[in-house]
């Protein structure tokens, strides 16, 4: 008979691995922790107050996605032919973070599977001839950096990188 071995036990917390919340754990590596929010769950008090308890990084569903913030009507009708944003729904969700201290993953600039196909053509119609190279890449240039500017200057640090090309 030999006798069983008495087990060392842990010391009782784990310093190293113990946090209220993955969170704070992340931010002590020096991680984002993020979620998912919509311009429907902005709103929602148990759902914000979740997500400001337990994540340092938020991404907006569809919200900052070029087929949101286009605005076809408005596009139509510029002046200089450059595509108008609406940011209304996404600037309440950038909002949102910036009042609770939480950074916005931008998500996402340019992605085919989301982008408007009246974005490409003549007049920004429906059913308009499509438009030369030059003009997707001057309307694409545009639409991007005022996107950027947008959310940088109304929100000062808040989005703190950005998706640009998505598949």
């Amino acid at each position: 008979n030999t006798p069983t071995p008495t087990p060392t036990p842990f010391p009782t917390p784990l310093p190293e691995l113990v946090a209220t919340s993955i969170k704070e754990q992340a931010e002590k590596f020096g991680f984002s922790f993020g979620t998912v929010i919509s311009g429907s769950t902005v709103g929602d008090k148990a759902y914000t107050a979740m997500i400001e308890s337990e994540f340092n990084s938020i991404t907006a569903g569809n919200e900052m996605k070029a087929y949101s913030l286009l605005n076809q009507k408005e596009s139509q009708k510029s002046p200089d032919g450059m595509p108008v944003m609406n940011y209304a729904v996404a600037d309440k969700i950038v909002g949102f973070a910036q009042e609770k201290g939480i950074g916005v993953r931008g998500h996402v600039l340019v992605w085919d599977a989301y982008m408007c196909d009246w974005f490409f053509r003549e007049g920004y119609t429906n059913d308009g001839a499509y438009v030369d190279a030059e003009t997707i890449k001057a309307r694409v240039k545009y639409y991007i950096e005022e996107v950027i500017t947008h959310f940088e200057t109304e929100f000062p640090g808040v989005v703190y990188c950005w998706d640009v090309v998505n598949e």
